[in-house]
């Protein structure tokens, strides 16, 4: 007589086990890598958006804001330090972005103009530092952005 088996052998399925296994870690630590990226982009972007959004005000005019006990005036040097979490007042800077103490908040900013041409001029040109530091998995990180302002 002869027998005949039409099921799998443990050793069989042991082998499809562990490759499967092994397919299963590479795929989670790839999705795990693009989710930190993923984050560490879309905090990247706010950062920046915050820097950028400084530099659009000072072009605008509607900077800076002598009024706010945070600006030092040295020489021919303004500098500007908003620390995580400042109280911008609402009444005066939200009238140009309404999002702007959710932009700036989570974040400290050092804004820097500093007074390039000589005093005289009808022109006068700005360059403006923007130092924005921020929290990326429990380590400062620091996005620096600089421009040329024209009053």
């Amino acid at each position: 007589m002869k027998s005949s088996s039409t099921g799998l052998t443990i050793i069989e399925v042991l082998v499809a086990l562990a490759v499967f296994a092994v397919l299963m870690v590479a795929v989670t630590t790839t999705l795990l890598s693009s989710l930190r990226t993923n984050r560490q982009t879309e905090l990247r972007t706010k950062v920046t958006r915050a820097a950028e959004t400084w530099a659009d005000r000072y072009r605008g005019g509607l900077e800076p804001r002598l009024t706010t006990k945070s600006c030092v005036v040295s020489s021919n040097t303004l500098t500007c330090t908003y620390p995580a979490n400042y109280a911008y007042p609402t009444s005066e800077w939200s009238k140009w972005d309404s999002d702007f103490r959710s932009i700036m908040q989570p974040f400290s900013h050092v804004v820097t103009l500093t007074v390039l041409t000589p005093s005289g001029n009808s022109v006068q040109l700005n360059e403006l530092n923007i130092k924005t530091t921020y929290l990326d998995a429990g380590q400062p990180k620091v996005i620096k952005f600089t421009t040329k302002v024209v009053y």
